[in-house]
């Protein structure tokens, strides 16, 4: 599908190699894709019993879910009302392009 695509040709450009990023992960559970919930899921464990949940799917659902997002400084930063507009604008102005 044309995200996934866009999403191995970012790493790639990141200078990551997919195949061995993937084979060094410790994937716990796969939430496969649902058209209900219009997304899916990955738990992978980081370190000791600690884990991190990667999410895909619809923007607008997406979006929703979050309640911060990791700001160009590295912190977390809230996401509030004007932030979530600012963040569907910009989805939306991509997915036209």
């Amino acid at each position: 599908n044309k995200t996934e695509g866009a999403m191995l040709i970012f790493l790639r450009k990141l200078g990551a190699d997919y195949r061995a990023l993937r084979t060094s992960l410790d994937v716990v559970k796969t939430f496969p894709f649902s058209s209900a919930k219009k997304r899916m899921s990955t738990l992978v464990r980081s370190s000791g019993n600690e884990g991190n949940l990667y999410t895909k799917g619809a923007s607008e659902i997406i979006v929703e879910m979050c309640n911060s997002y990791l700001a160009n400084d590295g912190t977390s930063q809230t996401i509030d009302a004007q932030m979530r507009e600012e963040i569907m604008a910009q989805i939306t102005t991509m997915a036209s392009a």
